[in-house]
């Protein structure tokens, strides 16, 4: 029972612009009661609902109208004057008390216009406005107990009449036992239908004028249709069976549930393709795909074919996903053909080259990318926090991604532009310095690109980066019985100077040095107590001393009259000048005013 209710509850008015027309004449000049509204309307449409669950479906359509600007809302609420004047809407008017009195519904009507319209601004972007309507002879059904009074006109007669001065009575055989439609009753068509053009009401939107000059496409050997580096067709289209056909040559609705279909998790053959505004979104459904994964830009002023917004389609045909609005989504129809196709790559070749380049990984950050389940505004946070900034260093990295994606040099700036906005690079007022670097990376210039580092973990089960070239041409092996100390000795007798070996420690802490290295020693001032003055000349500092040899002496050994050299001073005699520098570094302390110190006759 309760399946059966939530199946009820989930059933929909195919709305037209006739339902709708209606529904705004009856919010716009009658007192709002519920039952009443819920009677009329589906005595007059031959709906089969309750009074509950029409009247949530009329409140819901009225005001979802109203928050949209949508043009009949405008029409019937904003231009017609209250009460309506002598024409249709007076005869609209008549109609629905007509109908009321019919079916024994006592229905009131306003004697003032109590809906403010003030906040309401008409959306230029919905289906084309109305056209106004015609004052039109009303036909009276014999029987009002199976059809009510309805507004028609006969397409292949029309009336030679005045207007609201005689209504005819069609004949008892025009009436079924079985409810009729609205533009059918009779062998009439609605006179909405006529006015507004069926075709129009029947047919698809029209095509979206906000589309991106590049949009960006991910696939996979999963994705129904064909999907190559030449060609893209949807799934419905690219079975041999099926004729193409154009959006505008199918119903309405047909078009409505293919577009339901599409954005929803229902598989089915579908004759849109999916593409994005951002480059990101694609990358992160690709790398997380993984194998097999390509992407694709698409210049959109080469499709042959309509393209429609998906937020647009989610906002109009009212589709309810649970998080998903379409934003950023397009969905072209049919085919996108060779010249639209700007370039093409599998996300294999984008981890190659973030692996080779070690700034191209640290701007994109694919392991971060894919370490999020959805792209979503915590993606977006942590790609803010990283080292892209719109600027020639960033531009440089840029550009040389682009040139290694093979992307054709018209479309370098829009796409590198799209980058700096989709990873959220810092902005700066000025990105001039930004593409010039995007144009220096892209033809060669700057300086050469850094190998990556070990990534932290594999992208789409590549094994992680190997040593460089020199380190695997002569690499270091270190058995059980040495460690890094006695090969450290080994290399001193063996005469090897400033060589540091290249071995990958397990441990954070630096190895010890295993040669000395040649360094700057920074100029160092000495105070002297007895004359209260700095000096850098240690001779002046202690002039009643003389030493034969190079001697270590520190402040005891000064004041007590008694110069017993240290061990250090022992070892010192002999070093070389390098080694003699890295020992000063190593003894004196900075921070003292009369540290240990050398002096040499």
């Amino acid at each position: 029972m309760d399946s059966l209710s939530l199946t009820e509850n989930r059933r929909k008015i195919n709305w037209n612009n006739a339902y709708r027309t209606f529904l705004c004449c009856l919010f716009r000049f009658f007192r709002r009661d519920r039952n009443a509204f819920s009677e009329v309307f589906r005595s007059l449409f031959g709906l089969n609902f309750t009074n509950k669950e029409l009247y949530t479906r009329l409140s819901t359509q009225w005001w979802d109208m109203r928050r949209k600007g949508d043009p009949i809302w405008h029409q019937v609420h904003v231009e017609v004057p209250f009460p309506p004047p002598e024409g249709p809407w007076l005869q609209m008017v008549s109609m629905i008390k007509e109908t009321a009195n019919a079916i024994g519904v006592s229905l009131a009507e306003k004697s003032m216009d109590d809906i403010d319209v003030s906040g309401f601004h008409l959306n230029p972007r919905q289906v084309r406005r109305p056209a106004p309507l015609q004052i039109l002879p009303l036909q009276t059904p014999v029987d009002t107990t199976t059809s009510t009074r309805t507004a028609f006109v006969d397409v292949d007669t029309p009336s030679t009449e005045p207007p609201g001065t005689q209504s005819s009575l069609s004949s008892p055989s025009s009436v079924s036992s079985q409810p009729e439609g609205l533009c059918e009753a009779g062998g009439k068509a609605c006179f909405w239908c006529c006015h507004e053009g069926a075709d129009e009401v029947q047919t698809a939107p029209e095509i979206s004028t906000d589309i991106p000059p590049i949009l960006y496409r991910w696939a996979n050997v999963d994705s129904q249709g064909v999907n190559t580096k030449s060609l893209i067709i949807s799934g419905l289209f690219s079975n041999s069976d099926q004729e193409f056909f154009a959006p505008d040559e199918i119903p309405r609705e047909d078009f409505e549930q293919y577009a339901t279909k599409h954005v929803s998790t229902e598989k089915s053959l579908s004759p849109f393709i999916s593409v994005f505004q951002s480059l990101l979104a694609p990358v992160h459904r690709a790398i997380r795909t993984g194998e097999g994964a390509a992407v694709t830009f698409i210049d959109t002023s080469k499709l042959e074919t309509k393209v429609y917004s998906a937020k647009s389609l989610v906002w109009d045909l009212g589709i309810k996903i649970k998080g998903y609005r379409g934003l950023g989504e397009y969905l072209v129809w049919g085919k996108v053909p060779t010249p639209a196709i700007i370039c093409t790559f599998k996300i294999s070749t984008l981890v190659n080259i973030v692996e080779e380049d070690a700034g191209i990984g640290e701007i994109l950050r694919l392991n971060r990318i894919k370490s999020f389940k959805r792209n979503r505004n915590e993606l977006q946070t942590a790609l803010s926090k990283g080292p892209g900034r719109v600027d020639s260093t960033s531009g440089l990295v840029v550009g040389r991604l682009l040139r290694k994606l093979n992307v054709p040099d018209p479309y370098l700036e829009a796409v590198a532009v799209k980058i700096s906005h989709s990873w959220r690079f810092a902005r700066c007022k000025d990105i001039s310095d930004y593409l010039n670097g995007v144009q220096a990376g892209y033809h060669g210039q700057g300086p050469s690109p850094s190998l990556s580092p070990v990534l932290e973990q594999p992208l789409l089960g590549t094994p992680p980066s190997s040593l460089s070239s020199q380190q695997q041409e002569e690499p270091l092996v270190v058995s059980e019985d040495q460690d890094l100390h006695s090969l450290a000795s080994d290399n001193e007798d063996e005469g090897k100077e400033n060589v540091i070996p290249s071995i990958e420690f397990g441990t954070p802490c630096p190895p010890p040095r295993t040669q000395p290295f040649a360094t700057e020693t920074p100029r160092i001032e000495f105070f002297d107590p007895s004359n209260q003055m700095w000096s850098d000349n240690v001779a002046e500092m202690l002039p009643v001393y003389h030493f034969e040899d190079s001697v270590a002496v520190d402040q005891t050994s000064i004041q007590s009259n008694t110069l017993e050299p240290s061990e250090e001073a022992e070892g010192a005699v002999n070093m070389k000048d390098a080694d003699l520098d890295v020992f000063m570094e190593d003894t004196v302390d900075f921070t003292q005013c009369t540290p240990y110190f050398l002096m040499d006759r």
